[in-house]
């Protein structure tokens, strides 16, 4: 017989806020109790917030990551400021490693199925940081920009940044299915 249950299974959750410079994303995330900020970029330093220091390579990122699943802590929220920048530090890995200029380059496109691949690295490193009731909150910045609809009138709208050509809004599928967060 199949073991079935009802209603909300509580847990750890992925959040994912997302919105222009200067709104509060990064306030509004430091209202979680026993938080760590992981700061890819500048900006949080104006918070009264437990935080490592600014990371700067995809290394830097996954070894956090992994000293936060193998080490004894009180965190319970993990947030990382920014996704956009998180994307950045991937790609320049990937450019890295294969010797190339942009991610674009990577021969048959495989540049973007290697991100996924980071992606994937840190969607299981999240899946036991949650095993172990720790949720997660990713930081992502978002720009304005005009829709021409033809058949209704235009209108402005929020999108993620793009960090260059080579993103071709790679980051939001990504999210929605790789690390099943919450919009």
């Amino acid at each position: 017989m199949l073991k079935t249950t009802e209603g909300k299974r509580p847990g750890p959750r992925r959040i994912f806020v997302y919105g222009p410079p200067g709104v509060g994303k990064s306030t509004f995330a430091s209202k979680a109790p026993n938080l760590l900020f992981i700061p890819l970029e500048d900006g949080v330093d104006n918070l009264d917030v437990c935080r490592l220091d600014k990371l700067e390579t995809w290394d830097e990122y996954e070894s956090a990551l992994a000293s936060l699943i193998k080490q004894t802590h009180d965190f319970k929220w993990i947030v990382t400021d920014s996704a956009d920048w998180l994307e950045k530090l991937i790609f320049a890995d990937i450019v890295k490693g294969q010797g190339v200029k942009s991610v674009g380059d990577v021969p048959y496109g495989r540049g973007f199925e290697y991100a996924l691949a980071y992606w994937q690295r840190i969607t299981n490193a999240f899946d036991l940081l949650r095993e172990n009731g720790v949720g997660c909150i990713f930081i992502g910045h978002a720009e304005t920009k005009r829709h021409e609809d033809p058949e209704t009138e235009s209108f402005d709208r929020f999108v993620l940044n793009e960090i260059g050509s080579d993103n071709s809004n790679f980051i939001v599928p990504t999210f929605k299915t790789c690390l099943k967060v919450d919009f």
